[in-house]
């Protein structure tokens, strides 16, 4: 009879990429869009389904913060809106967390 070593499994978790970082900082600015968006995240496979999140009845916030965030995960700027310029329609706490999420997406925190 050999003797063996049963190793019970254990799911391997790893550090998620900057780019999934700073969506979810903005995403936690505000609890409602977490909430919506959450379904179309797949934190495991690193996957967000865009298409799916447009197409939700969003608040004008909401989508402004969507549209840095999506700046960030794709390096590209969404056709036909301008962050910078849907900024205006975000609070101050949403702004700020698009700005920590650059600054955190670019490098340019300190750890």
């Amino acid at each position: 009879m050999q003797n063996r070593q049963v190793v019970p499994f254990v799911p391997i978790f790893r550090e998620s990429s900057m780019q999934m970082k700073a969506v979810l900082m903005i995403l936690r600015a505000d609890l409602d869009l977490l909430c919506l968006v959450d379904p179309f995240l797949d934190l495991y496979t690193e996957t967000i389904f865009w298409d799916k999140i447009w197409k939700l009845p969003l608040l004008s916030h909401q989508k402004a913060a969507l549209v840095f965030a999506y700046s960030l995960w794709t390096d590209e700027i969404k056709p036909r809106c301008n962050p910078f310029e849907m900024a205006f329609l975000m609070n101050f706490q949403m702004r700020k967390a698009c700005l920590n999420a650059m600054a955190l997406r670019w490098g340019l925190t300190m750890k």
